[in-house]
């Protein structure tokens, strides 16, 4: 997906970021079962994703407070296409809107070296406030449409301004069908 991107600072404590992004994919699949064999096919789908984002920060001596809100919303479709064994398969437009709310806490700690070594914590709320049915294997799921997000790591930051963060989260509290453990590490090198 490719698009276009603001960021601003609304306050000394207050940042603002939004982003709209188009896509398209080319898909090729190949679906194998006893009753009708292997079938295949191409689809090509259109997508697009709008997100808003608020987010504080704030500093307390070596602690750092940061309260976040969001919305998103996004569209992925395709048309009817028909499979080799000339079995039409029907189209699909699905869309997804969702809020979310949430904070992170930090404590900074600074080496004698000047290193910056930040430990964090943050919990998010997720409200999918439009969501489509998805079917997967011919299943429907209806995603729920509130749940919760926890996620706790590390930041690392020299005095030269690079940086390196480290992140593990697990999404699904609240939800008895999701249950997503990720990890995220961001590299930040200035240029000069």
């Amino acid at each position: 997906m490719a698009g276009s991107y603001i960021g601003m600072k609304l306050s000394p404590h207050l940042l603002f970021d939004a982003r709209v992004a188009w896509g398209t994919s080319q898909n090729d699949i190949s679906l194998t079962d006893a009753m009708a064999g292997t079938r295949t096919g191409s689809v090509d789908t259109t997508r697009w994703l709008a997100t808003a984002t608020l987010t504080g920060n704030y500093q307390r001596g070596p602690w750092r407070l940061s309260p976040q809100a969001g919305l998103a919303y996004g569209n992925e479709k395709y048309d009817d296409y028909t499979n080799s064994l000339g079995q039409v398969v029907s189209g699909s437009d699905i869309s997804i809107g969702r809020f979310t709310v949430g904070g992170e806490i930090g404590y900074g700690v600074v080496l004698k070296d000047g290193t910056l070594v930040e430990p964090h914590i943050g919990l998010t709320g997720i409200w999918n406030f439009h969501s489509d049915e998805l079917v997967t294997d011919g299943a429907t799921v209806t995603p729920n449409s509130t749940h919760a997000k926890v996620e706790g790591g590390v930041t690392f930051r020299s005095p030269s301004g690079a940086s390196m963060r480290a992140a593990v989260a697990y999404d699904g509290i609240g939800d008895n069908n999701l249950s997503a453990t990720t990890g995220k590490l961001w590299l930040n090198l200035p240029l000069r």
